[in-house]
């Protein structure tokens, strides 16, 4: 497995991982070092099922020093972060020779499932159109933030405020992977806007009620093993290929 460089990314990827463990499948989880050790433990009877391969990344000159993840950078600099993610080829590449695996998974920013929102954060920059300029010519917050919500969102991002400014996007669960996130969907806690217009459509909506159920957790669906089959139905969709699209030789621009 090799996810993004993104913990939103990389702890739903881990829970997959735990979830092939259990099933006495053997595991290759490979990031950087500090992201592995931003990692949560892997529980001691999964330990003989995966591994944890930490490759260093590979020098690029408009990241940081130490910049690991997109948790580490401005979002202006995550094609920098892309370009020395796909510099990880040849190590990966030599790993894969010796482990020699059935199957690889990996991504790139390759799924935008809300779900995958419950652990991570985001930054003010994608914060300012919904908070102070969401109607059409400027003015006003998006409404389907709660009033109890708002407050603390604009203190956080004021205006003229630093855009790098962190936020979770899963407001009081951001460390752990739960069904929080439609939670705060539902109670107009939702911080990203994508998130927020899941309640608006009745068809989405109807999904994020079925985690709900007035006749309790036995009757709610699995949020943990909906997150997987997503995760695998979304690794079964067509890619591009010949003339039908390209690989961009600079990440910010078209060849």
């Amino acid at each position: 497995m090799l996810p993004w460089l993104a913990m939103g990314h990389i702890y739903p990827y881990f829970e997959v991982a735990k979830i092939l463990a259990q099933k006495g499948q053997y595991v290759t989880f490979i990031s950087t070092p500090k992201n592995i050790d931003r990692m949560p433990k892997t529980p001691k009877s999964l330990e003989p099922f995966i591994k944890l391969v930490g490759l260093p990344l590979p020098h690029i000159e408009q990241l940081p020093e130490g910049a690991e993840s997109t948790m580490d950078i401005p979002t202006t600099k995550n094609c920098f972060l892309k370009k020395a993610y796909e510099g990880l080829q040849d190590d990966v590449s030599e790993l894969l020779k010796t482990s020699k695996p059935d199957w690889v998974l990996y991504d790139f920013a390759a799924s935008r499932m809300s779900r995958a929102h419950t652990i991570g954060s985001t930054a003010c920059f994608f914060m300012t159109r919904r908070l102070y300029n969401f109607f059409p010519g400027g003015g006003g917050s998006d409404p389907a933030i709660s009033p109890n919500f708002l407050p603390k969102l604009k203190a956080r991002c004021p205006v003229n405020g630093d855009v790098n400014v962190r936020l979770a996007m899963d407001e009081g669960s951001e460390h752990k992977f739960d069904v929080n996130i439609l939670k705060n969907i539902r109670e107009g806690f939702a911080v990203l806007e994508s998130d927020a217009r899941l309640n608006d459509d009745i068809a989405t909506k109807n999904v994020i009620d079925s985690y709900f159920s007035p006749f309790g957790p036995l009757f709610e669906p699995s949020f943990e093993a909906d997150f997987v089959e997503s995760v695998v139905n979304m690794g079964q969709i067509g890619v591009k290929t010949g003339f039908l699209g390209e690989i961009r030789r600079v990440c910010s621009a078209f060849n």
